[in-house]
């Protein structure tokens, strides 16, 4: 009976490595790894809140032991100094949060996207303009659009005898809920499409366009908000 390759590995990496020397420089054969210092297992938030009320628990007195680390728009932790002689860090609470799904870049019946637009947005004069054009073409059996390529113009039948006209200028900036709910949601913008489909009616579609700067707002905002909130302790974005 024949080993494969993959026992033959294991049995090779039971054996001892064996050290020697090159040019002066020492080498093992084989990858070998340094035993770690125990670490605590990090605790795990959701909200901005939670992180800073568990810094409230350390010892303040050594700030230079710690840092908060804005590891991106929805993910913000804090973290030891390098310890040990395998220069490692601790982290000591992770703050994530809630991951919300988004219907951005695909176009959706109109009912679902009103729904969309009131629940996972903050609601301002540009989701309200909205919300009025999207509503009359709810109600009306008539959808024309005119599309000049920077603006759309929408005829819509509201009920059986109003024909309303809406110049929709794009792109329009609107604030989704995309990050922590402590601080403010940031504004981005986005090109707003409607187009008649035959008989499953009009549908409508958000696409981002800012190429993601939004998140370096976010992070940004993060960095502000943890900047006030404590103090003597380094906020790294």
């Amino acid at each position: 009976m024949s080993l494969t390759a993959e026992a033959i590995q294991k049995i090779v990496d039971l054996s001892p490595a064996t050290q020697f020397e090159i040019g002066g420089s020492q080498f093992t054969d084989r990858k070998i790894y340094r035993v770690l210092d125990p670490e605590a297992e990090s605790i795990g938030v959701h909200t901005l809140t939670g992180l800073v009320d568990y810094f409230g628990t350390m010892n303040v007195e050594e700030p230079q032991k710690f840092f908060f680390h804005v590891e991106d728009y929805n993910k913000v932790s804090i973290v030891s100094d390098l310890f040990g002689a395998n220069k490692q860090r601790e982290k000591f609470i992770i703050a994530e949060a809630y991951g919300l799904h988004h219907k951005l870049n695909d176009y959706v019946p109109v009912e679902d996207f009103i729904v969309y637009l009131q629940s996972m947005f903050v609601q301002d004069e540009t989701t309200a303009k909205i919300m009025k054009i999207v509503g009359n073409l709810t109600q009306g059996n008539e959808t024309n659009v005119a599309d000049d390529g920077m603006t759309q113009r929408v005829t819509a039948k509201a009920g059986v005898a109003r024909v309303e006209v809406v110049d929709l200028p794009n792109p329009v900036s609107l604030r989704p809920f995309r990050t922590f709910t402590d601080i403010e949601q940031p504004e981005s913008k986005f090109v707003l499409r409607i187009k008649a489909d035959g008989e499953r009616g009009p549908r409508c579609a958000l696409f981002e366009a800012d190429g993601g700067s939004w998140k370096n707002k976010a992070i940004a905002s993060l960095k502000d908000y943890l900047e006030k909130q404590v103090s003597g302790v380094q906020v790294v974005a």
